[in-house]
């Protein structure tokens, strides 16, 4: 219970920060990107969802955040990569492991990411994840078809 109430308590302070994570951004990164290389899935589930929040809490904060994408994204990569092999090495079988969770969240994580990052942000993201699919062009592409 310890662990949710921490998670939950950055993630609602951040939220109520506004402007105020602008000097905090540079100093938070490095310990995110340790949440990120956790083994633990809720670790690198909650690092991603306090990367999010940081990304959302007021304008701008997404686009300050983007010369530090080369901290965390490699390891978001990684976490990607793996997840694929081992979607592939199954076989027929059905994979009940703990990449699915951060695979799904890793996708909502990216299109913040892309959103709130301004007009560097999917550029900086296919250099560090080649296989990023922009989630914001997507959408664009559907409004307007």
């Amino acid at each position: 219970p310890w662990a949710f109430v921490a998670r939950q308590g950055a993630v609602e302070l951040i939220s109520k920060a506004g402007e105020a994570v602008f000097p905090i951004i540079p100093k938070v990164i490095m310990p995110l990107k340790g949440a990120l290389r956790n083994e633990d899935e809720g670790a690198v589930v909650a690092g991603m969802r306090i990367i999010q929040a940081l990304a959302t809490c007021c304008e701008g904060a997404g686009r300050a955040m983007v010369p530090y994408y080369g901290k965390f994204l490699p390891q978001c990569n990684v976490l990607l990569l793996k997840a694929a092999k081992s979607k592939r090495n199954i076989g027929d079988a059905i994979d009940y492991g703990q990449c699915a969770n951060v695979v799904n969240c890793m996708d909502d994580f990216l299109g913040t990411l892309e959103a709130t990052g301004g007009p560097l942000a999917l550029v900086t993201l296919k250099k560090y994840i080649p296989t990023y699919d922009s989630k914001v062009l997507g959408k664009n592409k559907k409004e307007q078809g």
